[in-house]
């Protein structure tokens, strides 16, 4: 889909003290972004080589739109386009991505939860107050759980990933759930929402001329 708008994209830096906001991404030609989905996407985006595009696209760094999709930085090379012109060409996926870095402790068992309650805990035990310090992810906190979704009558969970584990409960009952930027309180903020199709997500399919 070729949109005629352009994306608004403010680029930040992350580390263990939270975001700090670079400036916004204005020159680059094309660009492929999710604009809407369950859990985590890919994007892509071809810029211009120049002093600006240079501190801005670095590994780690956080690109944040007004669709209110994040994604990290994962890629960055200099490559040939289409039309032969040597440009950066950026890839990466959405901060959901986080959450494969952490597995479920042990075994979670829970009784008549709201899905949402069940995804916040999960998160909550096993990436923003573990048990173990040392699997403290701390930028991350969580939004107000609004228990939505299906009421689960028995879950258990044993080990794998944090990602998999409410991306499968997010399936099952129909809701969403994603990590944005607070510039406020320089966190990433992890929610649950309603209202998205579980099945699929769309792409943001732009380019400038």
């Amino acid at each position: 889909m070729l949109l005629e708008k352009n994306l608004q994209l403010t680029i930040f830096h992350l580390d263990n003290n939270g975001i700090t906001a670079l400036g916004d991404l204005t020159q680059y030609t094309s660009i492929k972004w999710p604009s809407a989905f369950i859990g985590m996407a890919s994007f892509e985006i071809w810029a211009p080589i120049n002093k600006e595009n240079s501190e801005f696209f670095k590994k780690g760094h956080i690109i944040w739109s007004n669709t209110e999709i994040a994604a990290i930085i994962e890629c960055v090379k200099s490559e040939l386009d289409d039309d032969g012109n040597e440009k950066f060409n950026v890839k990466g996926r959405t901060l959901e991505r986080f959450l494969m870095d952490r597995i479920v402790w042990g075994t979670v068992t829970y009784t008549n939860k709201k899905a949402s309650t069940i995804m916040y805990d999960i998160v909550d035990k096993n990436c923003v107050h573990p048990t173990n310090p040392n699997r403290v992810i701390p930028w991350l906190e969580l939004d107000e759980d609004a228990e939505i979704g299906n009421t689960i009558e028995s879950y258990q969970k044993t080990g794998g990933y944090v990602y998999d584990a409410i991306y499968d409960i997010a399936v099952d009952s129909d809701i969403g759930f994603t990590v944005y930027p607070d510039q406020d309180r320089r966190k990433m903020i992890f929610t649950v929402r309603k209202g998205v199709e579980a099945s699929t997500f769309s792409i943001i399919n732009l380019v400038i001329e």
